[in-house]
């Protein structure tokens, strides 16, 4: 069970024991997940270092994929663009939802690797 809590804006707030303390020795993508290099699945980071149009079904199938991710090290949470030349709301709408879906894996108990894209450096404040 997690006790999650959200700050003033909506975002959720993580703790340190929500965080991956062990390196891993590989890192690879959901879609290489299951590739020969993986030798050690419980030493094995899956990231969402991808394109856009491979994170959007990750995002989706959150859900499904949970005991999936079990089986691994821990998830690196999803990395969906975002750039300074996006208006504001859209930046905080994808940054929001990025960190929406690492409070999935957590209170699911899967350790994860933080992904900390900003946008436009206004969003330091969030």
């Amino acid at each position: 069970k997690c006790d999650f809590k959200f700050d003033e804006n909506g975002f959720p707030i993580f703790t340190e024991n929500m965080f991956l303390k062990d390196m891993p020795e590989l890192i690879v993508p959901y879609s290489n997940r299951n590739d020969k290099r993986v030798k050690d699945k419980k030493k094995t980071l899956i990231c969402n270092f991808a394109p856009d149009k491979r994170i959007y079904p990750r995002l989706m199938k959150v859900f499904e994929d949970i005991e999936i991710y079990k089986e691994y090290i821990g998830v690196a949470t999803a990395d969906v663009t975002v750039t300074e030349d996006m208006d504001r709301e859209w930046q905080e709408v994808i940054i929001l939802l990025n960190q929406l879906y690492g409070a999935i894996l957590v209170v699911n108990g899967i350790k994860i690797v933080f992904n900390t894209r900003i946008g436009s450096l206004d969003n330091i404040k969030l």
